[in-house]
């Protein structure tokens, strides 16, 4: 038996904990966008939820709040089952 997950769901629930610490920082997304060294649209569309992301990338992400990247994923995965 296959497990079926909505990705958009992972993906807007991601966004929302990587907007939240970047928040608290407090850092503009222009700026958390520099940091990373992303385009700041594509550091959007991470916070929306409207991309996958890659693990470097969120590797990447974690870093640069100062985090780890399963604390990026902490209770995405009890929301979603």
């Amino acid at each position: 038996m296959r497990v079926r997950i909505k990705v958009s769901k992972i993906q807007k629930q991601f966004g929302y904990q990587v907007r939240k610490l970047r928040q608290e920082k407090p850092w503009t997304q222009d700026e958390c966008a520099e940091i990373c060294g992303l385009n700041r649209s594509h550091m959007g569309e991470i916070e929306r939820g409207e991309v996958d992301v890659r693990l470097s990338t969120i590797e990447i992400i974690a870093q640069a709040l100062g985090t780890t990247v399963s604390s990026l994923f902490k209770d995405i995965a009890t929301k979603t089952l």
